[in-house]
């Protein structure tokens, strides 16, 4: 299934790689289509156009007169005059120019005369010395940038013939404020027959009108469309400032052709001051929307171009004169140049798809040269409505939106890799669950039994302490100290004390085979017997209670036991089956095992037991212990044996003085031993000294239980 996935994801990859191509070819197709409309030649240029154009610097009203003499001025073509002397001159003067009007040779003169004039800048038309039209700045308070077309009608001359002088007072406009419609420098002007130029002109504004239609449209549904994109979901923020640049490229273009379009000349003004506005909110939202699609940090170049944005549109609302050359030549060329560094950087960090927003960029920088090449007179434009910018436009928005839709594509095939694996990997967990679930069942079973054999055992261990004595007896030629290290299971190790009533003291010490609630059972059995016990021989007593444990039939059931008989001056012990008991001769400062043979309790029937005597002297130490500490292992591995309890005991006896602090110190060398471990067998200390201790001392002795 692994193999499959990984198959499929390299399929779609490779479809995904190949529909940027087919997307990017189909945009390049519609531009293409587009740019054909817009080079259609306007209707307008087929008029009669006068060709004996004269021009001359400065300003004088009288050079409007029909009769002034203007062979003295220069020739020019008014519709270009980027590389003539005008042009060279700057856009600081006013110019003015004069031309015979010729009616076309098919026309009948009578008919009523026409004419219409295209401009950057501002104009004073006179036919005949007669003010007929005032375009731009003056009385209209348009500014010298706007682009303006106008017709009107001619005045009749004498006998109702055509007019002979027309003369237009020119200021030309700033070269970066010439608009992106009509890239002529200078002015064009047409004249003919009413009927022609009404056709002419309404043919002109339906050209226009289409081409607002288009790119309106065009722009404004791909503002719609990845707006809408942006709703669902809201995570790729690249669709908002895409939508953002689209909205506001869509109200450029509409502003730029209603300027044309209108025929309010109060509004022209604030057309332009809207246009100029509305530019720099559009390359700002196109340098955040690159920033937002190849996930760049917003650093101070970011800032400072949006700082620079927000200046220079204040100043242009502020100082309208400053638009032109604000507007393009400095803050938008700074803004294309920083997209295309962020674009390269992308590529360079092979970001997929990055490519198709250079194409993209490519094109608008193309139609920024194009038309500022136009503008400037080094390039011709084909047709009198020609915005070549706006192409360049439209082939950045078609190849940004082929880049969204190219990198949701890949989005939806990694998602639906991912969820080929998820399907896997959720059946592979469902598996696992259900083992583990079933594991789960056996661990909380096993568990829930060994709850309940850990509180038997504890049952049990509670049975057993409570067994053992309370308190200890108090004998006033005896210091008496125990101690017991219980194992983490419920241990054998049973000890007790009886006194007699000669004064000697019966003391048992004894260890049940094995652990838990077998041997529990044995020490219950065994304490029952130790108080029946009569005046009988210690042999005796524990030949009697290896009877009574083997007529119980139990197999192994077995009990190791000793009892020690303690008076005055002698200590008589009997062993069945337990360690050597010690005793310590102070006078001598060493110590001697009492061993005695005899099997465990209840291993064979009619076993007979002996008896061991020896002599008790004044600050001797009696010491009874189970096995537990002479078969543990110490921390270098080595058993701790008899032999190393025995110098242990002497070197405690040596340094205490009472039975209590030789067990403590016995207590301590065990945990040495163990090294913190858990105790495997149950370590049990019975320490008996002969008058070692004052009163007091014996008055403070208490039962250690640990």
């Amino acid at each position: 299934m692994f193999a499959q996935a990984t198959e499929t994801g390299r399929s779609s990859a490779t479809a995904v790689r190949r529909r940027p191509l087919r997307a990017t070819a189909t945009a390049a197709t519609v531009a293409a289509c587009a740019l054909l409309l817009g080079c259609v030649a306007g209707s307008l240029e087929t008029l009669d156009s006068p060709r004996d154009w004269r021009a001359r610097a400065g300003d004088d009203p009288g050079w409007a007169v029909p009769g002034l003499d203007d062979a003295s001025w220069r020739p020019a073509a008014p519709d270009d005059l980027a590389d003539s002397w005008i042009g060279r001159a700057g856009a600081a003067e006013t110019y003015w120019f004069r031309a015979r009007l010729q009616p076309p040779s098919d026309a009948p003169v009578t008919l009523p005369q026409a004419a219409a004039i295209s401009l950057q800048g501002s104009a004073s038309v006179y036919v005949d010395g007669q003010l007929v039209a005032v375009l731009g700045r003056g009385a209209e308070g348009a500014p010298a940038g706007v682009a303006t077309t106008r017709m009107f009608p001619l005045p009749a001359g004498r006998d109702g013939a055509p007019p002979a002088t027309v003369t237009v007072r020119y200021e030309p406009a700033h070269r970066g404020g010439l608009n992106w419609l009509s890239p002529i420098f200078g002015f064009r002007f047409v004249h003919g027959p009413f009927s022609e130029v009404a056709a002419a002109w309404g043919e002109r504004r339906r050209q226009l009108a289409a081409h607002q239609t288009f790119f309106v449209g065009l722009f404004g549904g791909q503002a719609v469309l990845h707006l809408l994109l942006f709703l669902f979901p809201r995570r790729i923020r690249s669709n908002l400032w895409f939508s953002l640049t689209s909205i506001c490229s869509a109200s450029l273009v509409a502003l730029q052709f209603e300027r044309v379009l209108s025929e309010q000349a109060g509004l022209l003004s604030l057309y332009e001051t809207l246009w100029s506005v509305l530019l720099f909110a559009t390359m700002a939202a196109l340098l955040r929307f690159v920033y937002e699609l190849f996930d760049e940090p917003l650093a101070w170049r970011f800032w400072l171009l949006l700082g620079i944005a927000a200046t220079a549109a204040v100043a242009t609302v502020v100082r309208p004169e400053l638009d032109g050359f604000v507007s393009f030549w400095w803050f938008h060329v700074l803004v294309l140049a920083e997209s295309l560094r962020v674009n390269a950087r992308a590529i360079r960090a092979s970001w997929s798809g990055s490519w198709i927003l250079a194409a993209g960029l490519g094109l608008l920088t193309l139609g920024l040269i194009w038309q500022w090449l136009l503008i400037v007179g080094v390039a011709h434009p084909p047709a009198e409505v020609l915005p070549v910018a706006y192409y360049g436009v439209a082939g950045l928005l078609l190849s940004a939106s082929v880049y969204l839709a190219y990198h949701f594509s890949r989005m939806a095939n990694r998602l639906r890799d991912q969820l080929e694996q998820v399907e896997v990997l959720s059946r592979l967990n469902l598996e696992q669950e259900l083992a583990a679930a079933e594991l789960e069942t056996q661990r909380r079973l096993l568990a829930a039994d060994n709850q309940r054999k850990t509180e038997e055992l504890e049952q049990a261990r509670q049975l057993q302490l409570s067994l053992l004595p309370a308190t200890l007896p108090r004998h006033p030629d005896l210091g008496i100290a125990v101690a017991m290290h219980t194992a983490t299971e419920v241990g054998g190790d049973y000890y007790d004390f009886r006194a007699e009533p000669d004064g000697s003291l019966l003391v048992a010490i004894g260890d049940a085979a094995g652990h838990g609630a077998r041997a529990g059972s044995v020490v219950s059995l065994v304490k029952g017997l130790f108080s029946g016990f009569g005046s009988e021989e210690l042999p005796s007593l524990l030949a009697s209670a290896n009877d009574r444990i083997g007529a119980l039939r139990i197999r192994r059931l077995n009990m190791a036991l000793a009892l020690a008989k303690i008076d005055r001056d002698e200590i008589r012990i009997a062993s069945a089956g337990m360690p050597p008991a010690l005793v310590y001769r102070s006078d001598e400062d060493r110590a001697e095992e009492l061993l005695l043979e005899g099997l465990p309790l209840g291993g064979m029937r009619d076993a007979r037991y002996g008896e061991c005597r020896v002599s008790w002297r004044p600050g001797d130490l009696l010491l009874m212990l189970s096995d537990g500490l002479p078969e543990m292992l110490d921390r270098g591995g080595e058993v701790v044996g008899y032999e190393g309890v025995r110098r242990e005991l002497e070197r405690s006896a040596r340094e205490a003085g009472s039975a209590h602090q030789v067990v403590g110190r016995l207590g301590r060398f065990t945990e040495r031993c163990c090294n913190a471990d858990h105790l495997r067998d149950d370590v049990t200390f019975v320490a008996i000294r002969n008058r070692a201790e004052s009163a007091a001392d014996r008055t403070a002795e208490r039962l250690s239980t640990s």
